[in-house]
């Protein structure tokens, strides 16, 4: 998948042979990581309140109190 998706070069054999990814500087900003952060909480509470309920995690929650 990854050679197929995000090989940067046609030549490359494997992920494992790849050079490591660099970072783009331009892409990163304190509002991002604000809201991964919160985004993080989200998902954090919402699997706890599916634990507590033993509900499945596709389970929608619209209607649960």
């Amino acid at each position: 998948m990854y050679l197929g998706l995000f090989a940067i070069e046609p030549e490359c054999e494997s992920i494992h042979l790849s050079d490591w990814p660099v970072a783009d500087p331009a892409l990163e900003s304190n509002d991002a990581e604000t809201l991964g952060r919160v985004l993080v909480e989200i998902a954090t509470a919402v699997r706890r309140f599916k634990s507590e309920r033993n509900l499945p995690l596709g389970t929608e929650i619209g209607g649960y109190n």
